[in-house]
């Protein structure tokens, strides 16, 4: 499936969609990563050592940071960012809402790593530290992002297309 609306967000937000030498190799596949994350969700809060681990771990793959949350401001989100040390793009308000729609995310955080085409490789939960909403595991058993980017930069498809997400549910504005 092709992310049409994921494509053009892209080429706004960057200039120009980049060319297959712009976008990291990993194996044979090109990709990205899309998070969604709430600077007000404890959720999102407990997950950025994992996600500041990964952009240390894959320095290639472009991360891009998007909060879907009413009267954030994406000023506001680059001082989540910077605060928990997370270095990629950041997108806050009707841009932010608008990907969440496009990639039908519903919870924060949730994650996506996205070919050049737009296409869906993995979905869900970035690792499962949280069974549930306050209901946080001693330890996490499975990194589910890393996996699948592991598997990527070795030439394999993920092990797990889509895992749950755990976390807020983002509240989208009506559309008149």
């Amino acid at each position: 499936m092709v992310n049409t609306l994921g494509l053009l967000l892209w080429v706004l937000l960057g200039g120009e969609w980049p060319t297959s030498n712009a976008l990291p190799v990993l194996g044979q596949a090109e990709c990205r990563v899309v998070v969604f994350l709430s600077p007000e969700c404890p959720i999102s809060k407990s997950q950025t050592p994992e996600l500041r681990a990964l952009e240390k771990s894959f320095p290639d793959v472009p991360f891009a940071y998007f909060f879907p949350v009413q009267n954030t401001t994406e000023a506001q989100a680059r001082a989540f960012c910077a605060q928990y040390g997370l270095t990629g793009s950041v997108q806050a308000g009707s841009v932010a809402f608008d990907e969440a729609r496009a990639l039908e995310a519903t919870t924060l955080p949730e994650c996506f790593v996205l070919d050049t085409r737009g296409a869906i490789l993995y979905s869900g939960r970035i690792e499962n530290s949280h069974a549930r909403p306050g209901k946080r595991k001693a330890m996490a058993g499975e990194r589910d992002l890393y996996n699948a980017l592991s598997a990527l930069q070795n030439s394999r498809k993920p092990p797990v297309a889509q895992t749950p997400a755990v976390g807020c549910k983002i509240t989208f504005p009506h559309i008149p």
